[in-house]
């Protein structure tokens, strides 16, 4: 939480669809600089302000778009993809490596040690830390 490459990616996940697979309703994603969402619609809101990719949003964040997916990207080497079928990606350079937390495991390259709760203990399962880590600071 300390680092300047500091970031935060929380996704509102939907059961209300029509096939009833779970999906991405909208992402989420928290910088030091700028706190970007991207919803269902494939809209895209920059500190509360509606903005169109391509864009500029800092020196280190830009939003794209490409083929329906909208994508936000930091110079630390993260980028965000969210598709409109509701699929999320999160992608991250080499230098966040051992250093990222929650579901997505830490990229240190050992799996066996990714299912981590906020505490450090390790986890039973998937649904354990999935449920562990949801954002306190959102409804739901």
């Amino acid at each position: 939480e300390r680092s300047p490459d500091w970031f935060k990616v929380v996704v509102e996940v939907s059961e209300c669809r029509d096939d009833a697979v779970p999906a991405a309703a909208a992402v989420f994603v928290f910088f030091r600089e700028a706190f970007i969402t991207v919803n269902g619609n494939m809209e895209v809101w920059v500190n509360g302000l509606f903005t169109r990719p391509p864009a500029a949003v800092s020196d280190a964040i830009s939003l794209s778009a490409a083929g329906g997916n909208v994508t936000v990207s930091h110079a630390a080497g993260v980028a965000v993809l969210f598709s409109p079928a509701g699929e999320v990606t999160v992608t991250v350079g080499a230098s966040l490596a051992n250093q990222l937390c929650a579901p997505c495991g830490n990229f240190n390259g050992d799996a066996g040690d990714d299912l981590k709760l906020p505490d450090g203990r390790a986890a039973r399962d998937v649904a354990e830390v999935v449920d562990a880590w949801k954002a306190k600071d959102f409804m739901g």
